[in-house]
């Protein structure tokens, strides 16, 4: 018997319907939050500027990288030089500007 049965809801039998596919992972991540959540970046109008224009070229990389992965169009063989590109669009500089607002914000707690 489960959960749901014992709380009166009815239970269908196909196991692909969401509220009963919701309802069985509900316990499985239970307890599984991260310790700390880190808060939306409040960034300054030339930072916001700068990480959105290396966030929207990494977000158009990787979703074509993606679909040309998938499709077999490029082969993993590629991998390292899909990483690499990373890099050369500006993950670094978005990693450390993010990191700079962070620290900001924190430092003023």
């Amino acid at each position: 018997m489960s959960e749901l049965s014992i709380q009166g809801i009815a239970r269908s039998d196909n196991k692909y319907d969401y509220t009963i596919f919701t309802a069985d992972a509900v316990p499985l991540y239970m307890n599984k939050h991260p310790k700390e959540l880190v808060p939306a970046l409040a960034f300054k109008a030339d930072e916001a500027e700068q990480v959105n224009d290396i966030k929207a070229s990494l977000d158009t990389f990787r979703s074509e990288s993606v679909v040309r992965f998938i499709t077999g169009d490029k082969p993993f063989s590629e991998w390292d030089s899909y990483v690499k590109e990373f890099e050369k669009i500006g993950l670094k500089e978005y990693i450390n500007l993010s990191q700079k607002v962070y620290d900001r914000m924190n430092s003023a707690k």
